[in-house]
């Protein structure tokens, strides 16, 4: 009976440190990204995957599609693998799933690239495209490597009173709220008017929904949660007016760790640095991509 009871109390032992160091390594395991965010049903993405090696995704901004990004793309698919998409209501991305947001958009391009067996990818985004490239990266930290955003509004004005007047722009008189919204983009008269053009060719609830999603998210608390030697700061004369404000717009939108190295200015530019400076703006992309 001794015998049997001893059998008894050995079994239950081991079984506990069986237990107890499962335990310890799956604390210790990284977690497998898994989305929450599912396609949206009869939605779809339009995404082109071009060229051989490390992959690079592009993200656009609002408004525009990723035919922005031609003449990098080009030059860049002949040495690494190159993603665009088209984000919801842009370019060839016509049906639009029925609630969208960023944090939405951020998951399911994450599930576009899982699904084509890419496990880790770098990002050059613009703008709104900036923030999707953000929400991925919190959503899963060790897919995204290199962040290298233009022109990003982490922060917004704190004018909610603006913001309201704006989406009622969006609601009631579409064409002046795009008119509105790139006026300030570009003293280039003609790259404007081209812009502009396409604009008003995205869907009305698609700009509305993603302006509203810019407007209540906080940006700022997602970009202080990461490591910033991976993140690379692009901006134009539109977004900073003068050399001497960078400092200060860094620490505004939460990345004052962000080392000066990492900064790129173009005072020459407006908000479409890969028209007004293309060759330029290809160096500096495959520069950091190389490192």
């Amino acid at each position: 009976m001794k015998r049997l009871k001893l059998i008894l109390i050995i079994i239950i032992f081991g079984a506990i440190i069986i237990f107890s160091a499962v335990n310890l390594l799956n604390q210790n395991k990284l977690p497998e990204y898994k989305s929450k965010v599912q396609f949206a049903e009869n939605a779809e993405m339009n995404f082109e995957i071009t060229g051989e090696g490390n992959p690079v995704l592009f993200i656009h901004g609002l408004g525009t599609d990723s035919g922005i990004w031609k003449e990098q793309i080009d030059k860049v698919k002949k040495n690494y693998k190159v993603i665009t998409v088209d984000l919801y209501g842009h370019g060839e991305s016509e049906n639009i799933p029925r609630d969208i947001t960023i944090k939405q958009t951020a998951g399911e391009i994450l599930n576009l690239l899982i699904d084509n067996d890419i496990d880790e990818v770098d990002i050059v985004a613009h703008g709104l495209g900036g923030l999707i490239a953000l929400d991925m990266k919190n959503i899963n930290i060790n897919f995204v490597k290199k962040l290298i955003l233009l022109d990003t509004p982490v922060k917004r004005r704190n004018l909610a009173f603006m913001d309201d007047i704006y989406l009622k722009y969006i609601e009631n008189n579409f064409e002046r709220a795009i008119e509105e919204y790139f006026n300030e983009k570009s003293s280039d008269e003609e790259l404007k008017d081209k812009i502009k053009s396409r604009a008003l060719k995205t869907n009305k609830y698609t700009f509305y929904n993603y302006t509203k999603s810019m407007i209540e998210n906080d940006f700022l608390k997602i970009a202080k949660n990461f490591d910033n030697k991976n993140i690379y700061l692009f901006y134009s004369k539109t977004f900073v007016d003068d050399k001497k404000h960078l400092e200060f717009v860094k620490k505004q939108h939460g990345f004052k760790d962000v080392d000066d190295n990492n900064i790129y200015y173009y005072p020459n530019s407006g908000f479409f640095m890969m028209f007004k400076k293309p060759e330029k703006f290809l160096k500096d992309i495959e520069d950091i991509l190389k490192i």
